[in-house]
This record gives structure tokens, sequence and C-alpha cells, in this order.
């Protein structure tokens, strides 16, 4: 749905550019399954991709503000959204953890203060 680059800012400090792309290639299907549309017969992957760029900033920005451990978000223009970039690896990437029982119970209160929130995470569905 989106390609991730790192870049950097004029103080060369290390961000996260993400580009949406909605409705492309293997997302051919996603017109169809996301709201973002709202009923327009024909939407281009272009327009879908905005509006999930402009939903997810503003999402990042109230979870933020609410205490939530997202990446600092900056700015968003068109289908791009540019945040802080998170030190770390995807958790499927890690072949083995020292404290599996911590993460486990960090892992469930974040999503227990999701719920709370009405909020469920799309991470976390899979």
């Amino acid at each position: 749905e989106s390609d991730i680059f790192l870049v950097a800012n004029h103080e060369e400090e290390e961000l996260c550019l993400k580009l949406h792309r909605l409705g492309r290639t293997s997302f051919r299907a996603i017109k169809n399954k996301r709201d973002y549309h709202k009923g327009r017969k024909s939407p281009s992957w272009l327009y879908l991709s905005r509006l999930a760029a402009m939903k997810e900033f503003e999402f990042m920005k109230a979870l933020r503000e609410n205490g939530f451990p997202v990446p600092k978000p900056i700015d968003w223009n068109r289908h791009c959204v540019l945040m802080g970039l998170v030190d770390g690896f995807p958790l499927n990437q890690v072949k083995t953890l020292d404290d599996k029982e911590t993460i486990y119970v960090k892992l469930m209160d974040i999503l227990v203060r999701f719920a709370h929130h009405g909020l469920i995470h799309g991470d976390y569905n899979e």
C-alpha cells in the first residue's frame, strides 16, 4: 500500500517519508474495500492515496497527543506523509527475544488502550 524512504532534513536529521499507493498493482480491489471514495464512481489511485495520507497523518497526530507510542508526525502533502524515524526493527524480523513476557505485556497494554479509545490497529489484525 505504500513505499517507505529514509530521508533527511536540512539539519541532516533522518526522517521517514511514506508514499501511499492505494489501488496500484496488487491493491486494485482497495477501491471496493475502503470507504475513502465516498461514492465516487471511479476514484483515481492518487485521490485515494491522498485521502489515506491525510487520515494517517491526523490519526498519528491524535495518537501522539494522547501518549501512544507512534512516530512523530511532521507533515503531509498529496499522498506523502513525513514522520520521525523510529529506531528499531519490525517484530517479525526479530529472531530471538530476551524478555518475551515484558514485550507481550507492553503490546497488550497498547491494544487495550486502543480499545478504550474505540480503535483497532490494522497491524494487529494479522
